[in-house]
């Protein structure tokens, strides 16, 4: 009797003992990010949505994506599809503009397909006990915005 209850002891401690990941799981088949073409929001959403802290050697980069820009809890997102919620759920891009980028954006027809290229960031969201990275697309040049004609 003392062997069973030290042995389910130890499986009940084996399974509290486990940390578990609070993110869903990635896609199998996953695309890589290509580096010299654009990518899509869902391709560069999952190479990057991952536990806290979040991959470092690729930040910095210059990285293009493609996809529709929505308004978001974070401010502007691309979303992966032109009917995505951005503020509830996955294949989001979170960006960020300086110069004259905005006026761009609010004088543009945010229906069309929008193709940008700028510097890969990686921020943090702390949740309820999980912390989990959204990639981040800093725009820094005018030019590195257009949409679909």
């Amino acid at each position: 009797m003392k062997k069973i209850i030290l042995v389910f002891t130890a499986i009940v401690l084996l399974f509290t003992a486990c940390e578990k990941s609070c993110l869903e799981k990635k896609p199998k088949n996953l695309k890589l990010i290509d580096w010299e073409n654009y990518n899509d929001v869902y391709t560069v959403y999952w190479n990057y949505h991952q536990e806290c802290p979040g991959k470092q050697e690729d930040e910095n980069k210059e990285i293009m994506v493609y996809g529709w820009i929505k308004n978001g809890f974070m401010g502007w997102e691309l979303v992966a599809d032109r009917n995505s919620n951005p503020n509830g759920g996955n294949s989001h891009v979170i960006l960020q503009a300086a110069n004259q980028v905005p006026a761009i954006i609010d004088s543009s027809d945010l229906t069309k397909k929008c193709f940008i290229k700028g510097i890969l960031g990686l921020c943090n969201f702390p949740t309820n006990n999980c912390c989990h990275v959204v990639p981040l697309i800093m725009i820094t040049n005018i030019n590195d915005i257009y949409f679909e004609k």
